[in-house]
């Protein structure tokens, strides 16, 4: 597989500047998160649909080419796959958890194979991210902080060694298992490579290392990392992969919980959201099978009962099940808001200051004008091949979507990044286009004061958030530049945009949107010519009158999301869209 994400980032980008009509000496730097309100009308939007017309062709020429195109990686010859977009809108009676999907039979799978939105795979790596679901969903987020060996003392039973030949388990928290922080080895086992040792190499290799069975059971596991696996880092220090660490996490809840990691998954993830086709472990039917092989070699077949030891690679599901599980992370339907906010942030970064790790994701963090500052989008995905399967997992907060790919090949396991490179192209341009079409719509436009003294234009002119061009008072005070002068900025460049909030009072008819404004100097160098943002720190919150900040404004909506009044608390004014 490729090594990283240098074509993501290269796409994405280039496909977002056409919607970026910002100055080249002058870009926005908005509070991280959404830049408009989260879109409602997806499926409605012109954007998506062309969005969606365009990567159906895309795939289909990509299968046409047999992987011969400028995605060099693809193999459609020998990969089988589903793709399916989802995003937070209510699942209805009867209506399918996605608003897309494309499926794929390779021509080497046996001809009888079918694949739909009910196919089942094995999702290889996406285990970890529902396994850290599964320990949220139930034992919340309060014991993240706790040892390893709080609930599992095992791994302390072990004689004194020198830091280079062990791993000090004492000082491995819960949270560093689930973000990649551990330091641990990748596998709990003594021998990887027997297999595949090159000639002469083997006449090399001591023969005296200690042999074990297949660790194959949570004993065989556990005294493999006690007495025979040295560390890789300290905890806490760098990330680096590892799938030992949600082994241990599952065996902790498992303890928390005193019942078997499977009953847990099931009793609060599978359950509450009635899904059926997803499993720790084999499924115990073939019904909708995907199986490119020989069952065990293939990846389909699993060795062990014990389900806290599938908790990193052992899991299947279908892009449907898998969608609604994505929804319900967006909806925060398991979790509360706060936890929810609390998982879906990096933890670590990687040395390309593009990459951050977190809880687990991948997340990419390119910015919208392709340039090295500028408004970015976070995308947390989570991949890992298993056997013969592949499978690929996105989650975009800002815009409430995300994706699933599952695959299946009949020669290795396939790299899906040029798939996704797919969805990033025509996805997200689309709908960060469609939050702007919507916040036009819905925010664009002039707001006078009851007694017309108080006079507000708001636009939404393509760079980020709502700006505000102009703003009086009675006996025509500048208010714009009274601002412009409480933050230091000459009123003749302040550049005024107002960020949404996830702060929201009431529902329908009657809701309150808080939004936060930043303040900007458009003749200023960008962040003192370094490639950083810094306006949440410098600005937020800062100017404050009779105990209400300056910088908060409270959109009213009607029950369609449209603005009808704007209101700034420490003014103590309201006025209402003409």
């Amino acid at each position: 597989m490729t090594s990283s994400r240098t074509m993501f980032t290269a796409l994405f980008a280039s496909a977002l500047l056409a919607i970026s009509s910002a100055q080249e000496d002058y870009s926005p730097c908005p509070i991280l998160g959404p830049r408009y309100p989260q879109p409602v009308q997806v499926t409605a939007s012109p954007f998506v649909q062309e969005a969606l017309q365009n990567l159906t062709a895309a795939f289909d020429v990509l299968i046409l080419s047999g992987g011969d195109s400028s995605f060099t990686d693809t193999t459609p010859n020998t990969t089988t796959f589903s793709v399916a977009l989802f995003d937070a809108s209510d699942l209805a009676d009867g209506s399918t958890p996605f608003f897309y999907e494309y499926h794929h039979v390779a021509p080497s799978f046996d001809n009888k194979t079918t694949v739909d939105a009910g196919s089942v795979y094995n999702v290889g790596g996406l285990s970890q991210f529902l396994t850290v679901y599964t320990f949220l969903a139930s034992a919340g987020d309060d014991l993240w902080y706790e040892p390893i060996t709080k609930y599992l003392p095992e791994l302390n039973e072990t004689s004194e060694e020198p830091a280079m030949k062990s791993v000090d388990w004492n000082h491995v928290l819960l949270i560093d298992l689930a973000t990649h922080l551990a330091g641990i080895p990748r596998q709990a086992t003594t021998d990887t490579i027997s297999d595949i040792v090159p000639e002469g190499f083997a006449t090399l290799l001591p023969q005296s290392l200690p042999k074990s069975s297949p660790n194959v059971t949570r004993e065989g596991i556990l005294n493999i990392l006690r007495t025979q696996r040295r560390a890789v880092y300290q905890p806490g220090t760098t990330p680096i992969y590892s799938d030992t660490a949600f082994q241990l996490l599952a065996l902790a809840l498992e303890k928390i919980n005193g019942e078997s990691f499977g009953s847990t998954f099931v009793e609060n993830i599978l359950s509450p959201l009635n899904i059926t086709h997803t499993s720790v472990g084999t499924p115990r039917s073939n019904t909708g099978a995907i199986i490119p092989s020989d069952p065990l070699e293939s990846g389909w077949q699993i060795q062990t009962l014990e389900t806290a030891l599938l908790a990193a690679t052992g899991m299947f599901s279908t892009i449907s099940d898998i969608s609604i599980i994505g929804k319900s992370i967006l909806c925060s339907t398991l979790l509360s808001p706060s936890t929810t906010n609390r998982w879906l942030k990096p933890h670590s970064y990687t040395s390309n200051p593009r990459n951050g790790v977190g809880m687990p994701f991948d997340i990419f963090t390119p910015t919208l004008s392709g340039g090295k500052i500028g408004p970015i989008i976070e995308i947390y995905t989570k991949y890992g091949a298993h056997g013969l399967y592949s499978p690929y997992f996105g989650l975009v907060p800002d815009h409430n979507v995300g994706f699933v790919i599952l695959s299946a090949d009949t020669d290795k396991a396939a790299d899906l990044n040029a798939y996704a490179d797919l969805l990033a192209q025509y996805l997200i341009p689309a709908m960060e286009r469609t939050a702007a079409a919507e916040a036009t719509v819905n925010y664009a436009g002039t707001y006078t004061s009851d007694d017309g003294a108080s006079r507000m234009t708001i636009d939404v002119d393509g760079l980020s958030g709502l700006s505000v061009l102009n703003w009086t008072a009675s006996r025509e005070v500048d208010i714009k530049g009274a601002y412009a002068q409480l933050a230091g900025i000459p009123a003749e460049t302040l550049d005024m945009r107002l960020y949404p909030t996830n702060i929201r009072d009431g529902t329908g008819n009657g809701t309150d949107l808080a939004f936060r404004a930043v303040l900007q100097d458009v003749a200023a160098p960008a962040d003192a010519g370094t490639p950083t943002c810094v306006t949440w720190s410098s600005g937020v919150d800062a100017l404050v009158y009779n105990g209400v900040a300056l910088d908060e404004f409270v959109f009213g909506l009607d029950a369609k999301g449209g603005a009808v009044t704007v209101s700034i608390p420490a003014l103590e004014m309201t006025m209402r869209r003409e």
